[in-house]
């Protein structure tokens, strides 16, 4: 249903299931809140009916020890579901279909590693436990194997579990801390949830209308401030942004512009706050660390731009 608004303390742009998340814990906080999207409630979390099977648009497994587990709940949304039989999972390893090892018996039988590599997994999976590594920080997951010197057949099934509960390409290049983080709440389980992911956002869409969240199906003109000091006016959170706001871009743009004239030293330049340096132009449109890193990679003026979107970068 379509909504207008003419004034709001919150507005949250994009109903997927953070947006929704993030409304309903705002609204419980006494603010009124306004979820922006034009397509209807849910994202990729929604769930379809076809003849009767429900079909996950998006995610599958909820993990049960995550953090998004840990956000329902305390918002009070229920939800039931099976685990999968671990036990009956099944890789393609060198060449041949076997088990693969998710407990610490089927570790010590498995084809898929020598005797050396099982002794070296139970250390692993002792400081995997753990969910953190005093030598992990700075490291990415490839880097902290490696200093660890991990045997390389258990080096290749550590990635393939952590591809499979990270869902990400290249698990290797994950910063170590967060790999070993999902790792360990990998081991505590996932459910398939009954009725889908739908059962997620209907629970959060109750508890979102029920403490005054407004949900309104329209795309994204504008969202004015109302007053000029900060905090006086409506605030908002951007858990997806599928729609950009024209006043964030503009300022974005001013402040390039005004680096532009401040440094000599190309047509531009921005700061990366994640890996302390600053990027510069050059005059083919390139970019070179100065500062933080000794290997002197380009970068584009495409990759800045990109890395500012996602927030890495200041200019």
């Amino acid at each position: 249903m379509t909504e207008s608004i003419d004034r709001v303390d919150v507005a949250v742009v994009g109903a997927g299931l953070g947006g929704l998340a993030a409304a309903a814990t705002a609204a419980r906080g006494g603010v009124s809140v306004a979820v922006l999207d034009p397509h209807p409630p849910g994202g990729r979390a929604r769930s379809t009916d076809r003849n009767g099977f429900v079909l996950n648009e998006g995610a599958h497994a909820l993990y049960n020890g995550g953090a998004g587990a840990a956000v329902l709940a305390d918002l009070g949304v229920t939800y039931t579901g099976g685990a999968p039989r671990i036990d009956k999972a099944f890789t393609w390893w060198d060449g041949e279909l076997v088990r693969m090892p998710f407990t610490p018996r089927a570790l010590l039988t498995t084809k898929m590693l020598s005797s050396r590599s099982k002794l070296a997994a139970g250390r692993l999976m002792g400081v995997i436990g753990k969910g953190a590594a005093d030598d992990a920080a700075g490291l990415s997951f490839d880097e902290w194997l490696e200093r660890r010197r991990v045997p390389d057949d258990l080096r290749a099934y550590v990635l393939a579990v952590a591809q499979l509960s990270t869902y990400a390409a290249r698990p290797g290049a994950l910063a170590a801390p967060a790999a070993i983080r999902q790792l360990s709440v990998a081991r505590q389980g996932v459910l398939y949830l009954d009725g889908g992911w739908q059962t997620l956002v209907d629970g959060l869409l109750a508890v979102g209308r029920a403490a005054g969240v407004r949900v309104v199906e329209e795309s994204v003109i504008g969202i004015d401030r109302d007053g000029g000091n900060r905090g006086a006016g409506p605030a908002w959170a951007l858990p997806g942004v599928p729609h950009a706001i024209p006043g964030a871009r503009d300022r974005t743009r001013s402040r390039r512009r005004s680096d532009r004239a401040r440094d000599p030293r190309g047509a531009w330049r921005c700061r990366d706050r994640t890996r302390g340096r600053t990027l510069h132009g050059i005059d083919d449109g390139r970019v070179g660390p100065t500062a933080g890193r000794s290997d002197a990679s380009p970068w584009r003026r495409a990759d800045c731009r990109r890395d500012l979107r996602r927030g890495r970068l200041d200019w």
